[in-house]
Parts: C-alpha cells; structure tokens; sequence
C-alpha cells in the first residue's frame, strides 16, 4: 500500500522505486544465502544424540528444550522427545511449546527414555537420587547419559 502510494505520486516515485529494488536485491541475496547452506549434519553434535538413541532403540522420551525439539525435527520425528527443565535437581515437565498429552502415557510405546548431559545427570543424581534409581537401565556415553524407564515419569 505505502509503495503503491510512492509510485502514484510523482514526487516520490524515484524513491518508490529504489525502494523496490533495495527489497528485491536483499530478498535474491538471502536466497543465495540459503542455497549456500551446508545440509550436512552427520558430524554435528545432535547427529551424535541422534546416533546414541538409535543405538539403544529410544522411541520416546524427554530431554531438555534445546535437545528435545531439534531431535524430534531432525529424526522426522522417528524418535519423538519431548521438552523437560532440570529445576533444582529434580527432572519436571517443560510446558513451553508442549501440550500436555506428550506428558501423558503413549499409546504403543511400552519403554520411555530420558537423554541428560552428564552435568544434567549429577544435577538430577545430587537432587533426585530415587529418579535415577529407578530407571531400568543407564547408559553412560561421556557426554551424556540415556535413562530407560519402563513406564512414563509424569
């Protein structure tokens, strides 16, 4: 509406059309930008995760925030992990962007995991010592640790 308005006035209408083409060149240059994007995350730090939950068969679980919702994008959500905080020690639901159902249990998924860094892990172990108690298996991979559980944590 503003640049129609610049183009009808002929006072305006040199700027109306520099305008423009300012808007188009910015818009092929982001383009390009784009194009020029490396696609290739076999050696980035989720492809790692991703590789870690393929190997112990994870399907379903938590992790915190930055994790949760890059994996589930990044698998096709293959394996679906869903948001928790790590508050004051203890594993909680991260309610920002979820819905409550993917708290609840899941229909056809009979084991559920929990992908925590190795600091998030001696945080949960120091505040919470029954949570990882109570997980049927540990996996320590150095940087990070898969807990299985054989039924949902919330």
């Amino acid at each position: 509406m503003f640049v129609k308005e610049l183009l009808e006035d002929k006072r305006y209408m040199r700027f109306g059309v520099i305008l423009m083409l300012s808007a188009a060149v910015c818009a092929v240059g982001s383009m390009f930008g784009l194009i020029g994007l490396d696609t290739d995350f076999s050696e980035c730090e989720n492809a790692k995760k991703i590789e870690l939950l393929e190997k112990y068969n994870c399907k379903y679980g938590y992790a915190t925030f930055w994790n949760a919702n890059a994996l589930t994008v990044l698998t096709g959500e293959k394996i679906k992990v869903r948001s928790i905080k790590i508050s004051d020690g203890k594993a909680e639901r991260y309610n920002y962007q979820s819905q409550k159902s993917w708290f609840a249990e899941q229909k056809g998924i009979n084991e559920y995991f929990v992908l925590l860094s190795s600091d998030e892990y001696d945080d949960i172990e120091s505040g919470d010592p029954d949570f990882i108690e109570s997980a049927k298996d540990i996996y320590d991979e150095g940087d990070y640790y898969i807990l299985k559980f054989d039924e949902n944590i919330f």
